[in-house]
């Protein structure tokens, strides 16, 4: 029977293979443990206000946008009229 030569590496990395597994199943055991435990979730009323907000914010910087937009257009358009 013919054993590999580097037998020690294969059992290391076989350790290692389990440390690793060891600590991604101990990252994801203690996430699901704070999400659960740690996480102050909001309320329903507090969720819908703050969709509110952010609903409103961005229909004023999307207005504030387009009124800078036509506005550089604008005055683009008369500086090149003016070229002709």
């Amino acid at each position: 029977m013919h054993l590999p030569t580097n037998i020690y590496a294969v059992a290391h990395l076989s350790h290692f293979h389990i440390y690793l597994m060891n600590k991604v199943s101990a990252y994801f055991s203690e996430s699901y443990k704070e999400l659960v435990e740690k996480v102050t979730w909001p309320t329903w009323t507090q969720l819908q206000q703050s969709t509110l907000i952010v609903l409103v914010a961005t229909l004023i910087i999307t207005l504030v946008v387009g009124v800078m937009d036509f506005a550089s257009s604008s005055v683009l358009k008369l500086v090149y009229s003016l070229f002709k």
